[in-house]
Order: structure tokens, then C-alpha cells, then sequence
């Protein structure tokens, strides 16, 4: 069973969404895009450009097998001869490595896919483990962490939407898969504050979200406790398939899509 939740930007304004928008930093944009290779809300087909983190340059973690990028070009090759996958994503990288792994004009005709933010998110970790006096030191900490990445975040989406001219889908954080609930419960309890920054940003930018916390729910989905395994990695392809086949990147509308 597959899920969609659209959320047009006129429907967000008509709803005195202009003040939210503002909210998360910079004023809302026009709804409609003049996309390039777009018929009647048709997508033309063409390269998917992966970039990001070793949700997609698992390779190193799968033991020989098929890494995500591996089924991405197998399941775009079924959607048809003109479309491909490129990895352009690292192992390792943070949000402000992004900017870096394209060159001008590389994503001129593409879709891009954007999963970043994990690594950041691992170099905050420190965080709960920390010793303080009261809670709110460890809220205040977190709520600059929080502003951090907002801006290095929508500074990365900034780069990728102009050049790939609009064509991005963005990527949620999954949930880690640690075994001891010490781990697992203080990990899963912080990383909202992350994919809140990346689900508000997609939406001032009218970008299609997937959200991998409604994707990887099971242990076969991971390769250890923060990778992607070989049925992970399917599972994440079909979706990335589904979006940049089907989403109205012209429409300026965010829409989530789920498993």
C-alpha cells in the first residue's frame, strides 16, 4: 500500500500560510515553475542524479551485494530506455559537501535526489550523552543545532533546485536500528528536530518529500544500525522511481511520499 500527502503552496497561503512560511526562514515562493522538458505535466525521461550520504553510496555495506544506486539503475532502466541513475553521493558527506559533488550544468536535465542530514545529525550526537544541571540546557543546545542546519540545509536545496532547475526530491532521516534501547530511544527522540528542518524547507520550496522513517520500519532494511541493506536499498529505489516518474515538479505543490 502506497501513501501521498500533497500539500499545494496556494493551499498553505489561502490558510494564512505566508506567516508560517516566513516563519521558516525566507518568504514563499511562486507556486508555478517553466520547467524545461515538461508536456502536460508529463515527466520527460532523463538521468537521476543521486546525491548526499551513504543512503545512496552504500555499496561498501551491503557484502557484494546490490547497493541503492545499483537498483536505481536497474528499476529506471524498466521505467524506459531514456532513463538512468548517476551516484554522485559519498560516504561520509555532510549537508555542506552537496554543493560540491556536482559541477555547473551537470543537473541541468536531470532529477535530483537529495538524502543528507544523517551524518550531520552523528556529529550532534554528543549531545545525549552530555551532563547537565536541567532540561532545558539540553533543549537549548538542541534548538542551536536546530537553527545550524536549517541554514546550511536550505543553503544546499537552494543549489540543487537552480541547477536542476526545480527537478529535487528531498529525502527524510530514517530512524536508526541499534539494538540497545539506550542507543535507539535517545537517537530516534533527537532526529525529529532534523526532519523537522528538512520537511519545512521542502515545503517553502514546493519539493516532493520521501520519507524513509515510513520506509525503513523493518531490520532487513538495514545493513547495521545506520545503512542501508540490499532490500533496503529496493525499497528506496521504487520509491525514488515512483517520484521522479510521476510528481508535478512544475506545480510548486510539496507531496510526501510513503511506503
Amino acid at each position: 500500500m502506497t501513501n501521498e500527502f500533497a500539500f499545494p503552496r496556494r493551499t498553505l497561503l489561502a490558510a494564512g500560510g505566508a506567516a508560517a512560511l516566513a516563519g521558516c526562514g525566507g518568504k514563499a515562493e511562486s507556486p508555478a515553475r517553466n520547467l524545461p522538458g515538461w508536456a502536460d505535466g508529463e515527466n520527460a525521461p532523463g538521468p537521476v542524479v543521486l546525491l548526499g550520504d551513504s543512503v545512496f553510496d552504500n555499496g561498501g555495506y551491503v557484502a557484494g551485494g546490490k547497493s541503492t544506486g545499483d537498483h536505481l539503475e536497474e528499476v529506471m532502466a524498466e521505467a524506459g530506455d531514456e532513463w538512468s541513475a548517476v551516484l554522485m553521493a559519498k560516504d561520509g558527506a555532510v549537508v555542506e559537501d552537496v554543493p560540491g559533488q556536482f559541477k555547473a550544468g551537470e543537473l541541468e536535465n536531470a532529477y535530483a535526489v537529495l538524502s543528507a542530514g544523517g551524518n550531520d545529525a552523528l556529529r550532534s550526537a554528543s549531545i545525549l550523552t552530555k551532563p547537565v544541571s536541567i532540561a532545558t540546557e539540553v533543549f537549548n543546545e538542541l534548538a542551536d543545532l536546530r537553527e545550524a542546519f536549517e541554514e546550511r540545509y536550505d543553503a544546499a536545496v537552494a543549489a540543487v533546485v537552480e541547477a536542476a532547475q526545480g527537478r529535487l526530491a528531498v529525502c527524510t532521516i530514517y530512524d536508526p536500528n541499534y539494538d540497545e534501547p539506550r542507543r535507539q530511544r535517545p537517537a530516534t527522540a533527537a532526529l525529529p528536530a532534523f526532519n523537522d528542518i528538512i520537511t519545512r524547507v521542502a515545503v517553502r520550496r514546493g519539493l516532493p518529500v520521501i520519507d524513509l522513517r515510513t520506509a525503513f520500519v523493518a531490520p532487513d532494511d538495514y545493513a547495521n544500525p545506520i545503512e542501508p541493506s540490499v532490500a533496503g536499498g529496493l525499497k528506496l529505489a521504487e520509491l525514488i522511481r515512483r517520484v521522479v516518474t510521476t510528481h508535478d515538479f512544475a506545480s510548486g505543490g510539496s507531496r510526501f511520499y510513503t511506503t
